[in-house]
């Protein structure tokens, strides 16, 4: 049943505006969420900034011209060039066009519950590769819920088309060895949201 349920939401989730009008209604507290703990992590004058897995591309509209999304939907890229003004790019996170140390701060927000692990554990790669050297990586990624008792929040959680919600702790495992990194859980019932911070040190 709840493989017949979440197939139907998967092919509604590939048309972005319903994709977006589901995220609306499934998850808008969690965006507003999401936005106020960007805002606070990351500075007014930076100069450069990536969305690693943009979708629609909507947290443009929290920044200018610093901003840049990319994302390997074609349809979802399209939609977001045609609705906001930033720079957008078709492109893999595990493997991104971009030349080494590009961005003062990156960012991905639901991108690694998209990806195998191995990919995922590619994709943080890559966002260090492209991050200028002190700079910013941040992670904001679903999570099953941390309360036995989210039985909503599990099942909604089942149901996403990423397909690799993990519990906190196994995300954390996909951070490379000797990584020095903060991590927290943020909340927007009935979902939980992992957030990990952590600057690029390698010269």
């Amino acid at each position: 049943m709840i493989k017949s349920i979440k197939s139907a939401i998967d092919s509604i989730w590939e048309v972005p505006i319903f994709y977006k009008l589901l995220q609306a209604t499934l998850a808008g507290g969690g965006h507003s969420t999401i936005k106020k703990y960007l805002k606070k992590q990351i500075p007014k004058n930076t100069k450069s900034i990536l969305d690693q897995g943009c979708g629609t591309g909507e947290y443009s509209l929290l920044f200018n011209d610093e901003y840049t999304g990319l994302d390997n939907s074609v349809k979802d890229i399209k939609h977001a060039k045609e609705r906001y003004h930033s720079n957008f790019i078709v492109g893999t996170a595990a493997k991104m066009p971009f030349k080494n140390n590009s961005f003062d701060v990156i960012f991905a927000v639901g991108l690694h519950h998209h990806l195998s692990d191995g990919l995922a554990k590619k994709a943080i790669l890559e966002s260090l590769r492209v991050c200028k050297n002190l700079g910013k990586i941040i992670i904001i990624d679903a999570m099953l819920p941390k309360s036995p008792l989210n039985l909503i929040g599990l099942v909604l959680r089942k149901l996403d088309r990423g397909g690799h919600v993990r519990k906190a702790e196994d995300t954390l495992k996909l951070l490379p060895k000797g990584l020095i990194f903060k991590h927290e859980i943020i909340s927007s019932f009935p979902f939980d949201y992992l957030t990990i911070v952590f600057q690029n040190t390698k010269a």
